[in-house]
């Protein structure tokens, strides 16, 4: 089993995983790297009017990156909302 790290990037925020963790495969790396965009996005919803870009790039043991998951979150109020 390799070890692989799961960087964090918040907009303009990033967070180097130095610990990683043991996964079995790459399906388990897809897994792990959306279940962490859904908590990011669940414990810390994003400010930002326009919206925000969260990543998980994941590095295997020689820090090469080898997955990408991104997730790009807009809000808006529309015509009918904002004109009553």
């Amino acid at each position: 089993m390799s070890r692989y790290f799961f960087d964090l990037y918040k907009g303009e925020t990033f967070t180097l995983d130095e610990e990683g963790q043991n996964v079995p495969s790459e399906q388990r790396i897809r897994r792990e790297s959306l279940k962490l965009l859904s908590d990011l996005f669940r414990d810390e919803a994003p400010d930002e009017e326009n919206g925000a870009v969260y990543c998980v790039k994941v590095r295997d043991e020689t820090g090469h990156y080898i997955f990408e998951a991104r997730c790009i979150l807009k809000s808006f109020w529309s015509d009918e909302a904002t004109n009553g």
